[in-house]
């Protein structure tokens, strides 16, 4: 039976009409009722064209300077051909450009209605788009009554109102100064705060991000071999590929090629927008598109990454029968019944082996992607590979968000990649003889120290045997389906 999930707001043809490409005025202006007018067409970029008169000049030299600054405004992409509302431009960028363009995540557009829809529009949402100015929107910003909020929000504003620019529905983006003032003044709030009363305690510390160092991330492996195995894949490709939990709950065995040593990200595991036709219990456990057009990626593994991999095939098969990794469909990390796990799949594992390793209560799991990212760089890896493996669109952004400088990820990964393969062997016990130690953990801007003499030790000690007996289970055949 089909449920009516989602109700899109009318649809306004204007604004899909795209940007303005061409226009063509009147050679002479044209007279009446003793006033000067121009008239002119514009032809937009889905082919349509309309008429525009702009009137009321009581002389000529008054019209054909308006003229001028028409044909200015069109040559510099900035003149405004409709007045709509604040309310009209989100309501078409949500729905119309956001979901059926840009195709995001039933989280991403939840988030988003939110902050339109309970902070935007209710304050805005009547005004002329073309009068909302910096002073508007920073009042906008005030109101948020949180740091995650307020962040949220300068994703929204930031995005809609570069899409509203491009359009020709605003003279001028106003948005990205607005952003810029608010987060300095935001900063210097925090600062100034910090003055007063010191720094601010324990996990209230804003936009704070975490990184293990390495040798910690090979005794958390070690520990959730030894305690949790059925967890332990998961954990393992987390902190060796750096995906994200959507994108590992979603990875097939057809999604892993042996010969080349990779893996391909080509989907997660998520809510689409339109359940009309999905069961509800099944709504959150369906196939998407990867969270942005970078997250189609390859990822470089290593070769005890491809064991484990290798050896879980073969628990599954004995699990869930032969049948189960068909056609290479089954999943690296199924749930108790063979099928696509959800995102909770770590919490209680993940719990216990914070609790274990005096872990902070908010180092999350996506705290893991920050270190991948952050141990890749602080052995020379390229930032550009870095960025594409990550599924980042752009260096800067993997720089900004994830490490500090700038130092190939598929030549520099091995030192990591040979560090970690020792945690799945017995000899490791020894570091977690020091559960007691203090952990090292780095918080954003930090730098990253490589503790290798740890490694050394675990190296003279380690039983290759176990390794090499997974040789043959490694004689799967690719059949990446996409």
């Amino acid at each position: 039976m089909k449920r009516k999930e989602l109700e899109y707001p009318p649809k306004n043809p204007d604004l899909f009409r795209g940007e303005i490409v061409n226009w063509k005025f009147r050679e002479n202006l044209t007279f009446g009722h003793k006033r000067y007018s121009i008239r002119f067409q514009i032809t937009f970029a889905d082919g349509t064209s309309v008429n525009k008169e702009c009137g009321g000049f009581r002389t000529k030299q008054e019209a054909l300077e308006r003229k001028n600054e028409l044909i200015t405004l069109l040559s510099n992409h900035q003149y405004v051909p409709y007045h709509i509302t604040v309310k009209q431009l989100f309501d078409h960028w949500l729905y119309y450009h956001m979901i059926d363009e840009q195709k995001i995540a039933y989280g991403t557009y939840k988030s988003y209605w939110n902050i339109i829809y309970n902070y935007i529009v209710p304050q805005i949402g009547n005004k002329k788009l073309d009068t909302v100015d910096r002073g508007t929107l920073l009042t906008v910003l005030d109101s948020f009554p949180s740091a995650s909020l307020l962040n949220m929000a300068y994703s929204v504003l930031g995005s809609s109102f570069r899409y509203a620019k491009k359009a020709n529905l605003v003279y001028k983006n106003h948005a990205e100064i607005a952003i810029r003032t608010k987060r300095k003044l935001h900063q210097k709030e925090l600062a100034d705060k910090a003055a007063i009363n010191g720094p601010l305690p324990g996990n209230t510390t804003p936009n704070r991000r975490y990184a293990l160092e390495a040798q910690d991330v090979c005794r958390l492996l070690y520990l959730t071999k030894i305690q949790f195995p059925d967890f332990y894949l998961a954990l393992l490709l987390a902190c060796t590929t750096g995906c994200r939990i959507s994108e590992l709950i979603a990875l097939r065995f057809c999604d892993v090629d042996y010969s080349k040593k990779q893996l391909t990200i080509n989907g997660q595991i998520g809510r689409p927008i339109d359940i009309s036709d999905i069961p509800k219990e099944d709504s959150v456990y369906q196939r998407i598109a990867p969270k942005t057009s970078a997250g189609t990626r390859i990822i470089p593994i290593s070769d005890f990454v491809l064991d484990e991999i290798a050896v879980a095939r073969e628990r599954y098969l004995k699990k869930f029968g032969k049948h189960y990794d068909d056609h290479g469909q089954g999943y690296l990390c199924p749930n108790q019944s063979g099928g696509a796990n959800n995102r909770a799949i770590y919490k209680k594992y993940f719990a216990s082996l914070k609790e274990q390793m005096n872990m902070p209560k908010d180092f999350h799991w996506h705290d893991l992607r920050h270190t991948y990212a952050t141990i890749m760089e602080g052995n020379r890896v390229n930032l550009k590979e870095l960025s594409e493996v990550m599924g980042h669109h752009s260096s800067d952004f993997t720089m900004k968000t994830y490490v500090e400088k700038k130092q190939p990820v598929f030549d520099g990964i091995k030192e990591y990649l040979d560090i970690l393969k020792y945690a799945a062997e017995e000899s490791l016990i020894e570091i977690t003889k020091a559960s007691s130690a203090k952990q090292h953990i780095i918080e954003f801007p930090g730098s990253l120290q490589l503790f290798n003499q740890i490694f050394e030790q675990a190296k003279t000690q380690a039983d290759r045997a176990k390794q090499k007996s997974l040789a043959t289970c490694r004689e799967i055949p690719y059949n990446h389906s996409g």
